[in-house]
Formats: structure tokens, C-alpha cells, sequence
């Protein structure tokens, strides 16, 4: 059941200052994973089972043959039995215009910020964290200093009410900005 956070979250955790009326709750048990090494095991054990993978190419069409799919890409053509596609974010350029619409890309924005005392958003201090904005603004998510104090904390946003339509948005940006020292 939800409740006041306040006194029991200023004591636990002094990196946050809540209010009074913050409802919240604590999973003991949660935590957080990294992505790029699991993404790396993956492939690692897909590659050991035998699967071939392309990367940096660009599909242009996946058609149904006589014993399996054919697919051409920007570099060459390929028929194989099955395939796994993974488009991420750009799927929707793969199905047909019908189905869409059931998709959307949203814009999460990252951000690190530069530590001057590592100690208060230590693992051991500090927890992952979710925070839902007033009034219907969104949110934001973040992680303690999981990399030491230099690489600072990460906080992103979480928000679903623009999505991305254009590819050139959902890339990566140039570089990161430290925003402030906390």
C-alpha cells in the first residue's frame, strides 16, 4: 500500500528530498542490469548456436520463397531458412502501413550528472529510482553512481505523449552534457 515516503526516505536515502505528500514505495530486491553486456551475451550465444548475424545494413525488402525468406539489404541479397529480425525503433518501416499505427517511437532524454561527492549516490546509499511527475507531466528514472563518480548519476526522462516519426530523431546525439554538479 502506498504511503508518506518522507521521513523513512530522507533517512534511508539523504540524496533525496521529498514531500510530505510523495507516495512511494521500495523493492528490496530490485536493481538494474547493463544493457550492453547482456546484449553482448546474446550475441555471443546466438553466435555459438550457429545463427549468422548482419550488422550496419540497411533492409530493403523480406519476401517469402520456397524454402525460406529472401532478403536484400544496401550491401547484398541473402536467402535463408528463417530470419530474426531486430529493427528496434524503425520498425514500423517493416510492416505493412495498416499495422502502424500500433506502433510509436518515444524520445527518452538521458542525462548524467557530475558528482563533487560520489558518497551520496553511492549504490550502497542510494537505490534505482522512478519518479512520476505532477499533474500528468511524465517522468523520470535515474541510477546511483553505478560507474563511480566520474561517470556521475543517469536520470532520464519518461515521457509518451510525442512520439517520433522521423529516423534522424530516434539516433543518438552527439556527445553528452553534464548539466550540473549535485
Amino acid at each position: 500500500m502506498p504511503c508518506s515516503i518522507k521521513r523513512s526516505c530522507e533517512h534511508d536515502f539523504p540524496s533525496f528530498k521529498v514531500r510530505e505528500t510523495t507516495l512511494g514505495y521500495y523493492e528490496y530486491d530490485a536493481g538494474y542490469v547493463r544493457p550492453e553486456k547482456i546484449i553482448a551475451v546474446q550475441i555471443d550465444e546466438a553466435r555459438k548456436k550457429g545463427v549468422v548475424l548482419q550488422f550496419d545494413e540497411r533492409v530493403l525488402a523480406i519476401t517469402s520463397i520456397a524454402g525460406g525468406v529472401s532478403i536484400s539489404t544496401d550491401k547484398q541479397n541473402y536467402s535463408v531458412q528463417k530470419v530474426i529480425l531486430a529493427a528496434g525503433s524503425w520498425l514500423g518501416g517493416f510492416i505493412p502501413p495498416e499495422y502502424q499505427q500500433l506502433f510509436a517511437v518515444y524520445r527518452q532524454v538521458l542525462y548524467w550528472f557530475a558528482l563533487a561527492d560520489r558518497s551520496s549516490f553511492d549504490p550502497v546509499r542510494t537505490p534505482v529510482f522512478i519518479w512520476q511527475l505532477p499533474d500528468g507531466e511524465g517522468g523520470i528514472y535515474g541510477f546511483p553512481a553505478v560507474d563511480g563518480a566520474s561517470h556521475g548519476v543517469k536520470v532520464a526522462t519518461h515521457n509518451m505523449d510525442c512520439p517520433r516519426t522521423d529516423r534522424a530523431s530516434q539516433s543518438r546525439g552527439k556527445g553528452a552534457r553534464t548539466a550540473r554538479v549535485l
